[in-house]
């Protein structure tokens, strides 16, 4: 009988460690699909981020594609204005005019306002011929 106590006994430890140990893979299985799910969730929100980072990617390349392209004719509009500027001058020394940079400012002089500024009179008659057509045509 003594044996039939040991055996219940040890069996009812047996069965509390089984318990325990059942109760411990159950916590066990919910961490796990838990993970799991979270996993999921984790690989489509990186599947969607890889197509937006490729998406990204093949406008980067038509940007690029359509810079070039303007940096070309950029380069080439500069090189036709040179050019253009060069005949021009070249042009303007043939007909004795003096050349104009492309790049110049026009200034808007009031020619007649300061003419009429001067009060000596050498100065205003110097004045008077060196911009006698500007001051009779206004401006």
């Amino acid at each position: 009988m003594e044996q039939a106590k040991n055996i219940i006994e040890e069996h009812k430890e047996k069965q509390g460690e089984i318990d325990s140990l059942t109760d411990l893979l159950e916590e066990s299985n919910i961490a796990i699909t838990s993970a799991i799910n979270e996993n999921r969730e984790l690989a489509e929100k990186l599947s969607e981020s890889n197509s937006k980072v490729s998406e990204l990617e093949t406008q980067l390349e038509e940007l690029s594609s359509k810079n070039d392209s303007l940096e070309e004719a950029v380069e080439k509009l500069t090189q036709e204005e040179s050019s253009l500027e060069v005949k021009v001058m070249e042009t303007c020394n043939e007909l004795g005019v003096q050349p104009v940079s492309l790049g110049a400012v026009d200034t808007e002089i009031d020619y007649v306002a300061q003419f009429s500024q001067i009060s000596d009179p050498a100065e205003k008659t110097k004045f008077y011929r060196a911009h006698k057509n500007k001051i009779l045509g206004g401006n």
